[in-house]
């Protein structure tokens, strides 16, 4: 099973604009991770999102790119203070290969919680339009496959 996470692309100032959509870079770099992703051949079956809409959107052009074969999926719980023990604890992961999108510090104590069983051990970048991949073989520990973000491509 792979599992991979989003940061969300660069939204407007929230003094501009109160929902925070993506803004022109944004929108942008997240296509640049998305197409970085679908030449890599990867393919997920479900993009979860955070009710947020700057996550919405970085979800729904990833979603468009990789072709994905599920549409984005809005869930609770992965809000940027929400407990990552909490999504956890109440998550079925039913899917060989799911793809959230979401948000700091969330995203930083999910990774964390997944390397070291703690939330906050590890301390993994997560730059705008960035994704890290987690993998784990049937119940074992989960992995860090890789980590790109827009800025390298």
């Amino acid at each position: 099973m792979k599992f991979y996470l989003v940061r969300h692309g660069q939204s407007l100032d929230e003094n501009k604009d109160s929902l925070r959509h993506l803004s022109e870079k944004g929108k942008h770099d997240v296509q640049k991770t998305a197409e970085f992703l679908n030449k890599a051949q990867i393919k997920v079956e479900i993009i979860l999102s955070s009710r947020k809409t700057r996550a919405i959107q970085t979800a729904e052009i990833l979603s468009c790119i990789l072709n994905s074969s599920g549409s984005v999926e809005l869930i609770d719980g992965i809000s940027p203070n929400d407990s990552a023990v909490a999504f956890i604890d109440n998550t079925e992961f039913e899917f060989d290969n799911i793809m959230l999108v979401g948000h700091l510090p969330f995203l930083s104590h999910l990774a964390s919680l997944l390397l070291t069983c703690e939330s906050n051990t590890v301390n993994i970048l997560f730059p705008t339009s960035s994704v890290v991949c987690f993998e784990r073989m049937g119940s074992g520990p989960w992995r860090l496959v890789f980590s790109v973000n827009s800025d390298l491509f």
